[in-house]
């Protein structure tokens, strides 16, 4: 029974979001954005989390993940953040705001909708003008959907799969995705699904 039901929260799909205040950002230059994302990365495996996708702004913070345990995805986001609000607070001698930002957790519809979900996450640095093309931003999952290299630490959901491996070229294909619809409206899931702050 708790192993079916373990299977069951695995095949839902959730994207989170923290968005703070620009004039008081999570990262102030590019070690932070290294710490976080390594303490983040490093507690996947630990807390049985599969990351399909991610972006990292100075004040925004955008998951898409599969846990086996809605507790093992707040278990994550929770340590992460203590993690880092030590490391911030240890160099720069005040507490980082993502600390006292609390999540926003939304299960993403299957059927189409992850993956424009997913290509939306991965556009926002386009959407706030930080780079011209999703390539050029180092600090989200983009280059290896696009590219490749997936486990280490991006896990491709099954929808992505099934999409892009019907073409002989799968990468090219989720490019020529993200590109013909990167000029769309910003993906917004349909209020069915679950919606609070963990």
């Amino acid at each position: 029974m708790i192993r079916r039901k373990n299977q069951l929260l695995h095949s839902r799909t959730f994207k989170l979001l923290q968005e703070g205040d620009p004039a008081d950002p999570y990262f102030l230059d590019e070690a932070c954005f290294h710490v976080y994302l390594n303490r983040l990365l490093h507690g996947l495996k630990a807390f049985r989390v599969q990351l399909h996708t991610y972006v990292l702004m100075p004040c925004l913070v955008q998951l898409l993940a599969s846990p086996y345990s809605r507790g093992g995805f707040a278990m994550i986001v929770e340590t992460t953040a203590i993690d880092y609000g030590e490391y911030f607070i240890n160099r720069f001698g005040y507490s980082c705001s993502l600390q006292r930002c609390k999540p926003a957790l939304q299960m993403v519809p299957t059927g189409g909708q992850l993956l424009d979900c997913q290509k939306d996450i991965e556009l926002a640095p386009v959407r706030a003008g930080l780079v011209d093309r999703p390539v050029e931003y180092r600090w989200s999952g983009y280059r290896t959907n696009a590219f490749g290299g997936h486990r280490n630490p991006i896990v491709m959901h099954r929808e992505y799969r099934d999409y892009c491996f019907e073409s002989r070229q799968p990468y090219q294909r989720y490019r020529d995705f993200v590109a013909a619809t990167a000029s769309a409206d910003s993906f917004h899931p349909r209020t069915s699904g679950l919606q609070d702050r963990i």
